[in-house]
């Protein structure tokens, strides 16, 4: 056979795609919604037979498919104050005081992942300090000017 010659070649058959179907519709956003609005996760809720991957859920939020992102946003913000709720019972009906601690922390700090603005950790205030706004504004200001060069007599730059 000669260089010249073109040869052919078989296409390949394209890849089987494996994993499960992404089948997005209004029911099973109402579904994954009303559950996670309930204190259950994405990733419980995606573990369960005919539920789209959890990437999946997050990849319609991100692309808002069918205004899938406000929904997605309103769920969350509801399932961390039933994580947060779920907190304080979980502790209420601890027999083990060690256990119903470790439940309380771990949904507390899950709820204040969640919802930082409510949950998360608050700065506490320091007793006995008085900020001066004009003072903060002058250190502030101070910090952005352009340092002050001192030039040496008979430099160039040198005023008298």
């Amino acid at each position: 056979m000669s260089r010249n010659t073109p040869t052919t070649t078989k296409a390949k058959p394209p890849a089987k795609l494996t994993g499960r179907p992404s089948v997005y519709s209004r029911e099973l956003v109402a579904i994954i919604c009303g559950r996670m609005a309930g204190g259950e996760t994405l990733t419980s809720i995606c573990r369960a037979p005919g539920m789209p991957a959890h990437s999946t859920v997050r990849l319609w939020a991100i692309e808002d498919r069918d205004g899938f992102s406000a929904r997605y946003a309103r769920a969350r913000e509801a399932q961390a104050h039933a994580i947060a709720e779920g907190a304080l019972d979980g502790a209420q009906r601890a027999t083990d005081a060690a256990l119903g601690r470790l439940e309380f922390d771990a949904k507390r700090w899950f709820a204040g992942k969640m919802l930082p603005r409510v949950y998360g950790e608050k700065p506490e205030p320091q007793v006995g300090t008085v900020v001066n706004p004009i003072v903060v504004l002058l250190q502030q200001m101070q910090a952005r000017a352009l340092p002050v060069v001192q030039h040496e007599p008979g430099e160039v730059g040198h005023r008298e």
